[in-house]
């Protein structure tokens, strides 16, 4: 018999005793070291009677020591596999949260400066319920934002014209809400 068929054969009488392996993963799961290690040694036996070089494992000492040492191993796997998951878990709901607050706090500072749109509210997700008191706290922790000394709702530039030029010794703020820019050589904003 080859190692591969072999390997083969013995998944084979091993996944045929589904039950005990359901037994086995819940005593794993619950920490039950004797209903592990009972399982096993129930597994063991009974695919060691339809191996014939497998059936020197079935003897009392050997079987306790299988039994036990699988038991610790599987209990190790499985705790290495818990907290992986609860990693991953971890990974996934601390990005799916600092999105929510990272657009809300977006929100909240273009509430501030009063240059918000509905548009843009609904594009950063809204104004959500759940984390109102998240935006007043964080508005609250915000400095005094400064009001836009120019604001443009919506400009068109066509046929190459300038759109907005800033000097660098402006000190206005600009907010633009929406820019449409055309043409051969246009430029929305130009910043000397």
């Amino acid at each position: 018999m080859s190692t591969t068929a072999g390997h083969l054969e013995l998944r084979q009488l091993i996944e045929a005793h589904a039950e005990d392996l359901e037994q086995l993963g819940k005593a794993i799961i619950d920490r039950d070291r004797e209903s592990a290690a009972a399982t096993v040694a129930r597994v063991l036996v009974n695919v060691a009677t339809g191996v014939p070089l497998l059936g020197r494992l079935a003897s009392t000492l050997v079987l306790k020591a299988f039994a036990n040492t699988a038991t610790a191993r599987l209990l190790a796997e499985y705790e290495l596999y818990a907290q992986e998951q609860a990693r991953a878990r971890l990974m996934a709901t601390l990005a799916t949260s600092l999105e929510a607050l990272i657009g809300q706090a977006v929100v909240a500072v273009l509430d501030a400066q009063q240059g918000a749109r509905d548009e843009m509210f609904e594009a950063l997700g809204g104004l959500r319920r759940d984390l109102a008191d998240f935006r007043a706290e964080f508005t609250a922790a915000l400095p005094a934002l400064p009001t836009p000394s120019v604001r443009v709702d919506l400009q068109e530039v066509f046929a190459g014209a300038l759109g907005i030029r800033v000097s660098t010794e402006s000190r206005k703020q600009l907010f633009v809400a929406h820019q449409r820019v055309s043409g051969p050589g246009a430029v929305g904003i130009l910043l000397e």
